[in-house]
C-alpha cells in the first residue's frame, strides 16, 4: 500500500494490532450542511466522479446537463469547468478485462511506451493540466522537471505550478474549442529483470524433472522447455517480478513456438508464504511459428508477491512436449488520470455564514447571516427530490421563496437562493416522512376508535345479561 501523506501521519492515533487509526480533526472535513463558493462543470457527464479528488473545500461540483440548474441567469459563463481526458491504456484496459476471454485479443502485440490522452473542448480557453502523481516516477516521469508532451502533434513543455498529495497541477494552457490529443512518452520498463528475453543471465528458477535449454539461432537466443513425463508435476521456469505494485494493472506479453504435445501454459500467481491470493491460468494456442501472446493481469490489492511460470505440461504421447519461449515481458499500465481545469474569471455566489442543527435524521434547523446576497446551501445527504428546504424570516413568517434544488458532487442535495434577508432561518426535512408521520396518525386514531367501540359493545353485552 501507499505511504500515509504527512499531514494525516501527524494526527493522534491509535493502534489495534497492526492497524492505525487516525482521529482526524471537523476542520479536516467539510461540514453537513455548507455554502458553496465556486461552481464546477464536470465533463464528460457519466465520468464526473473520477474528477471530484480534484476540488477544494470551496468547489462544488454540479451537472452541466441539470435543466434545473440551468435556470440560474448566466450561469454557463459564470462556473468554472473541469475536463477528464480519456487515458488509451486505461480504456484498452477496461475492454480486455470486460470481454470475453477470446484469443483474438490475445493473439497480438501491445505497445505501452505511450499513452494517449483526448478531450473535447466547449469554449476557448486556459486551461489547467493536471495529472495524477501517483507512482509517476514508475514510468520515468520525473515531477521536480517540466513535463514534456505532444499536443496536437506539436512539442510542449508544462511546467509545475502547484502539488497537492494527489495531484501536479501545470500551469495553464491555450486550449480552442474541439477534439485535442495529448501524448506522453513513457519509460516503461520490463519488469522481468534480465531474464526475459534469456539473452543474458539466467534469472528464473527452474521447476520439475525437465530439460531446459537456451538456444541461440541467427535471431538470438530463446528457453526451451521438453517434458518426456506422462505424470505432474510439470516443469517450469519461475520468474519472480520485481517491483510489484498491487495497485497497479500489468500486460503481461511473450513470443512462444508450439513444438510438439500438449499445448503451452503461462500461470500467475499472486500471494505470500501462507496465501495464495489470485492464480491466473493462459493456454498459448498450437502455433507451429513464433507467435505473440499478450493480456493483462489486475491483481488483488493487498500485500504479496507476484510470479509468472512458463510450463510445458505432459502428454500421454511417447514424444513428450516441447515448448519454445522468448521476449517474456512485463510492463505496468499507465491508469494514471489527465484533467483539464478551465477557472472562471468572475464568482457571482456569496457565502454567508451557516450554522445547523440536527433535529433529527430527517430535519434539520438551518440558521444563515449576510445571505442577502445570491448563494448555494450544499446539503451532504443522498439526492433525492423529496429533500424540502423552506425559508422563514428573522421574525419566524415563512417567505414566498422557493429556491432550486439540484444534486450536487454526484450525490448531495444543493439548493440556489436569491431575494433572501441578509438573515433568515432555513428547515431542510424529507417529505416523506410527513406520510409515515401522517399514516401512523390515522393509524392510532383507527386503532383508538375500533377499541372504544369494542369496549363499548362489551360493556352493552354485560348490561343485557344482567338484565336478563
Amino acid at each position: 500500500a501507499s505511504e500515509i501523506t504527512p499531514n494525516l501521519s501527524n494526527l493522534q492515533n491509535t493502534k489495534f494490532g497492526d492497524w492505525y487509526f487516525y482521529q482526524v480533526p471537523s476542520n479536516y472535513y467539510m461540514p453537513k450542511i455548507y455554502p458553496a463558493k465556486k461552481l464546477i462543470f464536470g465533463y464528460p457527464s457519466q465520468k464526473q466522479t473520477q474528477a471530484l479528488t480534484i476540488l477544494n473545500s470551496e468547489e462544488v461540483m454540479v451537472n452541466a446537463q441539470d435543466s434545473i440548474f440551468k435556470q440560474i441567469p448566466g450561469i454557463e459563463k459564470l462556473s468554472s469547468q473541469v475536463i477528464l481526458a480519456s487515458n488509451s491504456q486505461d480504456e484498452e484496459l477496461n475492454n480486455f478485462l470486460n470481454s470475453l476471454p477470446i484469443l483474438d485479443i490475445r493473439l497480438t502485440s501491445r505497445d505501452l511506451s505511450k499513452v494517449e490522452f483526448q478531450l473535447d473542448v466547449l469554449k476557448d480557453g486556459l486551461f489547467e493540466p493536471v495529472l495524477e502523481k501517483y507512482k509517476l516516477s514508475d514510468f520515468g516521469i520525473d515531477k521536480t522537471k517540466n513535463l514534456e508532451v505532444v499536443v496536437d502533434g506539436k512539442e510542449e513543455s508544462w511546467s509545475v505550478g502547484k502539488e497537492t498529495d494527489t495531484y501536479l497541477f501545470f500551469k495553464p494552457i491555450k486550449l480552442l474549442e474541439g477534439r485535442h490529443q495529448i501524448t506522453l512518452k513513457l519509460e516503461n520498463k520490463n519488469l522481468v529483470a534480465l531474464g526475459g528475453n534469456f539473452e543474458g543471465e539466467l534469472t528464473f528458477k527452474q521447476i520439475g524433472e525437465g530439460i531446459f535449454e537456451i538456444i541461440q539461432d541467427d535471431q538470438g537466443k530463446y528457453l526451451s522447455i521438453f517434458n518426456k513425463k506422462k505424470t505432474p508435476p510439470d516443469p517450469s521456469a519461475d520468474f519472480t517480478i520485481i517491483p510489484f505494485d498491487p495497485l497497479g494493472h500489468y500486460l503481461i506479453q511473450l513470443r512462444y513456438r508450439h513444438i510438439y504435445g500438449n499445448l503451452g501454459n503461462l500461470v500467475i500467481l499472486q500471494g505470500n508464504k501462507d496465501t495464495l491470493v489470485k492464480a491466473q491460468a493462459e493456454s498459448l494456442p498450437s502455433y507451429p511459428d513464433w507467435n505473440t501472446f499478450s493480456f493483462y493481469f489486475s491483481p488483488v490489492a493487498t500485500a504479496s508477491e507476484l510470479k509468472i511460470t512458463l510450463l510445458a505440461p505432459h502428454i500421454e504421447d511417447p514424444l513428450g512436449t516441447r515448448i519454445l519461449y522468448d521476449d517474456l515481458a512485463v510492463y505496468k499500465v499507465f491508469t494514471n488520470k489527465l484533467l483539464f481545469l478551465n477557472r472562471a474569471e468572475e464568482q457571482f455566489l456569496s457565502t454567508p455564514k451557516v450554522e445547523f442543527k440536527k433535529l433529527s435524521p430527517v430535519s434539520y434547523e438551518v440558521n444563515v447571516e449576510n445571505g442577502n446576497s445570491p448563494h448555494m446551501l450544499v446539503f451532504s445527504e443522498n439526492y433525492s427530490p423529496d429533500w424540502e428546504l423552506t425559508v422563514t424570516g428573522p421574525a419566524g413568517e415563512k417567505l414566498d421563496i422557493s429556491p432550486l434544488h439540484f444534486s450536487a458532487n454526484v450525490y448531495a442535495n444543493a439548493w440556489y437562493l436569491s431575494n433572501t434577508p441578509a438573515g433568515y432561518k432555513a428547515k431542510i426535512f424529507y417529505k416523506p416522512q410527513r406520510l409515515f408521520w401522517m399514516g401512523l396518525t390515522i393509524a392510532s386514531g383507527a386503532l383508538v376508535i375500533t377499541a372504544f367501540v369494542f369496549l363499548k359493545s362489551l360493556s352493552s353485552a354485560k348490561t343485557k345479561r344482567g338484565i336478563v
